[in-house]
This record gives structure tokens, sequence and C-alpha cells, in this order.
């Protein structure tokens, strides 16, 4: 008898915990749909308290928490000063690091970095930015599609550091456009830009690698090679990253005209 009283007590337990466990899954799903109805509105702060909620319900449901983060980011203003909206930024930050850790979808996983570098692009945290860049590309089995893209968006940002610089030795009113010799330039200036070209070289030959036919790389790679033009007191050296350049801007034309043509003909 007390073993049969044993089991009854057992089963009645089994049975609660899992009416318990079927609770908490529905309750998920429906804080997660309310959520994303807010979400849909524009309800940004009221979405994430019900994904919250959705996830107090089931700490083991991965979309609610990507939708979390999604709705956090939603709050988020790149570029914004204010220390509110900063904080919200790194908010989401940890939102989206929280997916990477819980989920189990590659495909989650990588928008996760994605949107991370971007936020962090939106704080204006370019290190940062360019970190987790690099982070996504390194995923196992990453598309070469969105590596191509990711080596190609690094070496831009690179071209721009060096851009920024070399423009404020720009002599007015010459055409071509002629610069100051780096001896007159100030102090550290030619080691950030020779630094800025090199890695910008590098990430756009690996963009180049996996897709030849990225004509934007093109375009990039001989704006870089004019970047390195400026660094240059020899005029045979100058001439020579020029000529580079010219054929750069070729191949991209020649590659436009080239998927012009093949949309023409589909």
């Amino acid at each position: 008898m007390p073993k049969l009283r044993i089991r009854v007590v057992l089963a009645v337990l089994l049975i609660a915990l899992g009416w318990g466990f079927g609770c908490g899954k529905l309750k998920a799903k429906d804080r997660l749909n309310e959520g994303t109805r807010a979400y849909n509105r524009g309800e940004y702060e009221k979405a994430e308290q019900l994904f919250r909620e959705s996830i107090e319900a089931s700490p083991d449901f991965p979309q609610a928490r990507l939708y979390l983060a999604a709705a956090i980011r939603a709050q988020f203003v790149p570029g914004g000063d204010s220390e509110q909206n900063k904080a919200t930024g790194r908010k989401a930050i940890q939102a989206y690091e929280d997916v990477i850790k819980y989920s189990t979808n590659p495909s989650d996983i990588d928008a996760a970095h994605a949107f991370i570098a971007d936020i962090y692009k939106g704080l204006e945290e370019k290190e940062k930015h360019r970190e987790w860049t690099l982070k996504r590309i390194n995923l196992k089995n990453q598309k070469d599609e969105i590596r191509a893209q990711s080596y190609y968006t690094l070496a831009v940002g690179y071209w721009d550091d060096s851009y920024k610089i070399t423009q404020k030795y720009l002599i007015p009113k010459t055409n071509p456009p002629q610069y100051k010799a780096v001896k007159e330039w100030e102090k550290g200036d030619e080691e950030k830009v020779k630094e800025a070209v090199m890695k910008g070289l590098q990430y756009m030959e690996e963009s180049i690698k996996i897709n030849p036919k990225y004509a934007n790389c093109y375009s990039y790679r001989a704006l870089l090679y004019r970047e390195q033009a400026k660094l240059e007191s020899d005029e045979k050296v100058k001439e020579q990253l020029r000529q580079k350049a010219d054929a750069d801007i070729e191949e991209f034309q020649r590659l436009n005209r080239e998927a012009q043509a093949a949309q023409t003909e589909g």
C-alpha cells in the first residue's frame, strides 16, 4: 500500500510538472505573439517588455531572445550622442550576445554578429565594429558572399580613415589635386595613413580572392592606391600607383558593363 501511495504521489507530481511546463511554453508563445504585434505597431518598449516575459516563462525559447534584441535595437539611434541612447545601444549588444550564447540556429547567430557590428558602428566605436565584423567572417561555414562583403566593408572603412587624414593636406585650387609633401604633415599622420592603406589593401585582396567579379572592390582598391601615392615622394613610384589605380577603374567599369549586359539578356 505505501508503495502504491508513493506511485500515486509521483504520478500527480509528474502531471503537475508537465502541466507547469506546458503552461510555461504556452505563456511564452502568447507573450511572443503579443510582443510581435506591439513591435509591428512601433511600440518597441512594450514589445521589449513582452519579449522579456516570454523569456521568463520559457528561458530556452531562443526566438524570443532574438525578438527582444530587435525590439531594443529599434529604440537605438545610430550616431545619437545622448547617454541614454548609448546605454540603449549597449543593452541591444548584450541582448544579441545572449542570442549567440543560447541559440543553435546558425542564421540567428550570424544575424546577431551582423547587428552587433552595426550597433558598434552606430556608437562610433570603429575598432569594436571591425572586431565583430571579423568574428562574423570567421563563423563556421560562413557563406562566401557574406565573407566577401564583410572584407569589402572593412577595406572601405580603412580607406575612409586614410582619406580623412590626407584631405587635410590638399592644396586648394589644384587640378588634378595636389597634396603637401609628407614632411609637412602633422606628427603621426604618415604612420596612420600607411597603416590604414596597408590594412585596406589587405582586406580588399581577401574580398577579391573570394569573388573576383566584385566590381566595387576594384573601384575602392583604386582609391586605396591613390591614397598610397600621396605618401610617396618618388615620382616614378607615384606614377606606378596611378597606373594601378587606372587599371582597377577600367576593371570596375568592365565588370559593370558585363553585369548590365547579363541583366539585359536576362
